[in-house]
């Protein structure tokens, strides 16, 4: 991985060596430390800033598509329409689980102050609060 810092400069960081070609990576800031998030295959893993490893969960599916917005990790699943969202500042807390017909929509809803989630269930639009 590289860090292209403000100033112009660059860092090289290694990352995990079991990545296959397809994996896709974001990066979060939680508690101004960053978080290094990676979904490969059927496989969740959050690393701390030090590139260790702090969490995995293995799910079923194979063909996720990462969303992410603030604190909250969605994956969708095309193929089955199975929904996982975690809260990356709480991974020791189980994720909560939806069924999307298309790839939800994570963010704020103004003037609300709270994250929310849409999708399409049924053919309806839902709107979820997250707790």
């Amino acid at each position: 991985m590289k860090k292209i810092h403000l100033d112009g400069s660059v860092k090289s960081v290694k990352g995990p060596d079991n990545l296959s070609e397809n994996h896709y990576f974001a990066l979060s800031r939680v508690a101004k430390s960053p978080v290094y998030i990676f979904v490969d295959n059927n496989a969740v893993s959050v690393y701390n800033r030090d590139l260790k490893n702090v969490f995995v969960k293995h799910l079923d599916e194979n063909d996720l598509t990462p969303f992410l917005y603030n604190e909250y990790l969605s994956v969708h699943s095309a193929a089955s329409g199975n929904v996982r969202v975690f809260d990356v500042k709480q991974l020791d807390e189980e994720e909560q689980y939806f069924f999307a017909e298309f790839s939800p929509h994570t963010g704020r809803l103004k003037p609300m102050p709270n994250n929310y989630i849409l999708m399409v269930d049924g053919g309806k639009l839902v709107c979820y609060e997250f707790n």
